[in-house]
């Protein structure tokens, strides 16, 4: 469902909103997608539960109705959250306040799990799992699997 900049979705009890600056488009029954040279690149996303938001109905209007402020093109933005209070982020320090205080931004790693641990800023991601194995070079746009084959006996 889609209402002005939002998107909304549920699956059981539990609820997703997607803002989206610029005109979104669904590329596919999954996926939703911001058609290439947007021009403002702000993206915003909100999750709740029946528990945590009540109705469906209710979630989607209240997020529908919060204020959204774009700024220089998305180099700032002011959300008032109907569940947060206010946040802010921009591409100047501090980068990410939210109801007033600055929050620490990193930098962190990129990922950090068991399959991977890439810091940020890495031009290459390399994953492992059961032997098997994606390495992907952003710098190049390359992908190499090796995917570990086990025979049946």
């Amino acid at each position: 469902m889609t209402i002005d900049h939002w998107t909304f979705g549920r699956r059981g009890q539990g609820y997703i909103s997607l803002y989206s600056a610029g005109k979104t488009e669904w590329v596919s029954y999954t996926e939703l997608r911001a058609p290439k040279g947007s021009t403002t690149p702000v993206c915003i996303c909100e999750v709740g539960s029946v528990g945590e938001r009540g109705s469906f109905q209710e979630f989607t209007s209240n997020i529908s109705f919060a204020d959204v402020l774009v700024q220089g093109g998305g180099t700032k933005v002011i959300y008032k959250s109907p569940r947060q209070e206010e946040i802010q982020f921009g591409w100047d320090a501090p980068s990410l306040i939210v109801d007033g205080e600055a929050r620490d931004l990193g930098p962190h790693p990129r990922y950090e799990n068991p399959f991977s641990s890439i810091e940020w800023g890495a031009n290459a991601a390399a994953i492992h799992y059961h032997g098997n194995s994606l390495e992907l070079d952003f710098t190049t746009g390359t992908r190499v699997e090796q995917k570990l084959l086990i025979e049946e006996t």
